[in-house]
């Protein structure tokens, strides 16, 4: 018997959702202003000593041995222990957990569609030969697959129709099919295209107009009702800088997006800090074309660290030009000051998957500082509410989250070093790491009516 499907209605009674008190954008909001890297004022979209208080933590952090890391990570997150669950990886189970709060995949169709109710058992690759009630989405940055694999294991265990177009970087995190779970049919129902230039770069202009073309010829200009984003780029040591690496990469997946989105589609994409104006000006920029937006952090999302999803529900307009325009002048002003880096540099390259401390803002003499006007943005004191209060809650929870790891990591090494020891059992330890990080989840249970006038 086939599960019931949760609720498609956002639950605004558990999740800290936001509605734009007005859509239209104001004349004159976008700009692009590029120069010297701005240092970054925290008061602007959280509180300092709050952000002062989690480095602190994080440089506790850093004395942590390896081999104590990974045992004290699984004692102090109760959900550590999902795993992968039945998946390939913990990406399944991030989307699994935010698909159960806002049905992600509720089918979407499209009143007037022109595509056959006949055809729903041909291949991807056949133009306009898709049922009309196919579940169609696209999978951006997800390698190895993740993501995919989860869309088509639900939709597939559900006996219903689901097609998907998925773009990511060549290598090794390229998507593996093979290691995709039996029940997802990957082969018969997922598209993985590369670009013009086959490298699955989706920062190059040419490999998203590529995407786009090659996803509206196949879904008859139809679109698609779900876009998932989940790119990344490698930090290691520049934890510091993660938000403005990521930038131009959370850019560029909006952007593709706005061009292969269905009207009243829906849209998840991850992130990480939202302590700049630009990431702040990506997210104001959704709220005004989705009904709604929830920034979010999954269960399964390990609590230590900053990553959250920006889920947008309900596109209001297909394709709409004006923003799709600007994202493309923004990511060229980018491609600009990469390709005037690189002809002093040549071995620097503009690929998410390398993009490295020798590249990176920490030491750029050059910069998008602003994509969105900041007194448009600050005027905007719903938003920037909503923004200021989600930062501040995920601050603090991190910091929880990293002094409670640190307390029993000291514990779990003090036994080890002297099984006499009378330091805190690993019984009543984890209980209560467990019991603060569920009180901390608990606590973000916000009312709609305390951030929307409506």
């Amino acid at each position: 018997m086939r599960p019931l499907r949760p609720p498609t209605e956002f639950l605004d009674q558990h999740l800290d959702v936001f509605q734009a008190a007005l859509y239209e954008l104001p004349e004159g909001c976008f700009k692009i202003e590029s120069g010297p890297p701005e240092p970054v004022d925290m008061n602007l979209f959280c509180i300092q000593d709050i952000v002062d208080n989690l480095v602190e933590s994080k440089k506790r952090l850093r004395a942590v041995p390896q081999e104590m890391f990974g045992r004290a990570r699984q004692r102090c997150n109760p959900y550590e222990l999902v795993g992968s669950s039945i998946f390939m990886n913990r990406a399944s189970v991030k989307l699994a957990s935010i698909d159960s709060q806002l049905a992600l995949t509720a089918t979407k169709e499209d009143p007037g569609s022109p595509i056959n109710d006949q055809a729903g058992d041909a291949g991807v690759d056949d133009p306009v030969i898709i049922a009309k009630d196919t579940f169609r989405f696209a999978d951006l940055c997800s390698g190895p697959g993740g993501f995919s694999e989860y869309l088509l294991w639900r939709k597939h265990t559900w006996g219903e129709r689901a097609r998907g177009w998925a773009m990511t970087l060549r290598g090794e995190l390229d998507f593996q099919l093979d290691r995709f779970h039996k029940d997802a049919a990957v082969q018969e129902a997922l598209k993985v295209f590369y670009g013009q230039d086959a490298t699955g770069n989706i920062l190059k202009q040419e490999n998203i107009d590529a995407f786009v073309e090659m996803l509206e010829r196949e879904t008859a200009g139809l679109g698609v009702g779900l876009v998932s984003a989940d790119g990344g780029v490698s930090v290691d040591g520049d934890e510091a800088v993660q938000e403005t690496l990521l930038q131009r990469l959370i850019l560029c997946q909006i952007l593709t997006m706005f061009m292969v989105l269905q009207k009243g589609g829906d849209f998840v994409v991850k992130i990480f800090d939202i302590f700049t104006p630009v990431t702040a000006g990506l997210v104001w920029i959704l709220s005004r074309h989705f009904e709604k937006i929830c920034v979010m952090k999954p269960l399964t999302s390990r609590p230590m660290n900053s990553e959250r999803y920006v889920v947008c529900r309900h596109l209001l307009e297909r394709r709409p030009a004006r923003v799709i325009e600007h994202l493309k002048q923004v990511n060229a002003r980018y491609q600009d000051i990469d390709d005037r880096a690189a002809s002093k540099n040549p071995d620097t390259k503009d690929t998410p998957d390398t993009m490295k401390s020798s590249g990176d803002t920490a030491i750029k003499k050059e910069d998008v500082n602003h994509i969105v006007d900041l007194k448009v943005l600050t005027e905007d004191s719903h938003f920037m509410e909503y923004i200021k209060r989600n930062n501040m809650k995920t601050a603090i929870r991190q910091t929880e989250a990293l002094d409670v790891f640190l307390n029993d990591q000291e514990t779990l090494s003090a036994r080890m070093a002297d099984p006499s020891s009378t330091a805190t059992p690993p019984s009543t330890t984890a209980p209560a790491a467990t019991a603060t990080w569920r009180t901390s989840t608990a606590s973000s249970s916000i009312s709609t009516s305390s951030t929307s006038p409506r």
